[in-house]
């Protein structure tokens, strides 16, 4: 898992095989299930997140605008407000999604093998 302190938030991205499913944060452990063959087969996993304090977001190619918005880092000027860019290679700025992708990009994850989970105060 690779943990991130944004605006005073500690946010999780936890890499998931692409069809991880039934997603549950039960005391530090996350529980998730996949299928491993052709006939529907499936596995439960447990990650040990080490702490009991976070919560459930999703994986990230589902999160919505505004669930991003609650997420990532706002950059605005006088004309636009919206998400800060994480790799450093745009001078514009970017929707809160954009800025979510981009966040995932600087730390190598791909959308829909990362989970993201935000830790609770």
């Amino acid at each position: 898992m690779t943990e991130l302190k944004l605006s005073g938030k500690v946010i999780g991205l936890v890499d998931v095989p692409e069809d991880a499913k039934s997603f549950l944060i039960k005391d530090h452990l996350l529980f998730y299930e996949h299928s491993f063959d052709k006939v529907g087969l499936g596995e439960d996993e447990i990650i040990n997140l080490k702490t009991e304090k976070y919560s459930l977001v999703g994986i990230a190619s589902s999160l919505t605008e505004d669930m991003w918005k609650g997420i990532v880092e706002t950059a605005s000027n006088e004309y636009y407000e919206g998400g800060k860019d994480y790799t450093g290679q745009v001078s514009a700025f970017h929707s809160y999604t954009e800025s979510g992708l981009s966040l995932l990009a600087a730390h190598g994850k791909k959308p829909s093998t990362t989970l993201v989970i935000i830790k609770n105060e």
